[in-house]
């Protein structure tokens, strides 16, 4: 099936893209964009990012993280959406924001090894699965983990997003643009 956007939504999404906004982008490139199944948009299981095309999943996550920051921090964004951990960091590197990737391992990892967060078993539990998938993530990116030989509050997540959140909008803007093509007909 066809995600992208109709040829005459593409003014609008660089327009959009241009202000580096990125909750209106979202809406347009997936929330509100009907040709995604109407589950995967409105709270229903969790979105299968891996049927999603990688610059819409892209942006998705970009979404979720920057709406769960906004509204409580990195660690309702951790509650709310676990699995989405795994696409984190490698989106925020592409949008050229290492230190912050870094720094959202490492306040994930500190908290599932220390049990900081809601148990596991719960309702909706923090990194839901098993616990054996979570460590050989964390393992796949020792090298990231032992940049912070101190473990990087939660809270300190938050303070680092606020100081480059314009930066990765006009980053996640410059993206949509560069490839504006898989977002939107000709």
């Amino acid at each position: 099936m066809e995600h992208r956007l109709p040829a005459t939504d593409r003014r609008r999404l660089l327009d959009l893209a241009a202000d580096g906004e990125i909750a209106t982008i979202a809406d347009l490139v997936f929330w509100d964009n009907s040709s995604y199944p109407t589950e995967w948009r409105t709270g229903g299981p969790r979105i299968p990012f891996d049927r999603l095309p990688p610059p819409v999943g892209i942006v998705v996550i970009m979404s979720l993280y920057d709406n769960e920051i906004r509204n409580g921090g990195f660690e309702q964004f951790l509650y709310n959406h676990p699995s989405e951990l795994f696409y984190l960091p490698g989106t925020l590197r592409l949008l050229g924001q290492p230190e912050l990737a870094s720094a959202c391992l490492s306040a994930a990892h500190h908290a599932h090894a220390t049990s900081q967060l809601p148990a596991w078993g719960g309702e909706r539990p923090i990194l839901t699965g098993p616990r054996e998938v979570f460590d050989r993530y964390f393992a796949t990116e020792q090298a990231t983990l032992d940049g912070h030989p101190e473990p990087v509050p939660l809270h300190q997540v938050d303070t680092m997003y606020y100081r480059v959140a314009d930066d990765i909008g006009r980053a996640l803007g410059a993206f949509i643009t560069q490839r504006i093509d898989d977002y939107t007909e000709s």
